[in-house]
């Protein structure tokens, strides 16, 4: 599995969540390099992917909230399951039970639930929100 190579294709062309999706695929390129003999590395980095998440998960919310988005509610559910996966697999790296195998298979969900999430679930509501904000 690669890192990530942000391109411009995932832009949503709102500067503050490309912002944020960015950050958030550039954390999972380090947790990726902390697999590399440095796993001391991958608790920390996975709970400052929750941190980042959550804040833009909050600014996300908010904005779709001030604008009536329709499918908020799925969406925030959405987000909620992202966080509680991310906290369970922090939780398997703290404790030491996550063999090497595993780490790479955690690491290739992250990557493809961003994309998917910015590629489906984002893309969905930017119609929206450029044609009410």
């Amino acid at each position: 599995m690669g890192y990530i190579n942000w391109t411009d294709n995932l832009d949503l062309g709102l500067p503050v969540m490309d912002a944020d999706h960015r950050r958030m695929a550039d954390l999972l390129n380090q947790f990726l390099q902390s697999l590399d003999g440095r796993e001391d590395r991958a608790v920390p980095i996975l709970e400052s992917l929750i941190g980042a998440a959550q804040a833009h998960f909050q600014r996300e919310e908010a904005l779709l909230d001030q604008l009536h988005y329709p499918e908020l509610p799925y969406h925030r559910l959405e987000h909620q399951r992202l966080i509680a996966q991310i906290n369970h697999f922090k939780n398997r790296f703290a404790s030491g039970e996550m063999p090497q195998g595993n780490s790479l298979a955690i690491a290739d969900w992250l990557r493809r639930w961003l994309f998917d999430h910015i590629l489906n679930e984002d893309r969905a509501y930017r119609p929206f929100v450029m044609r009410l904000a």
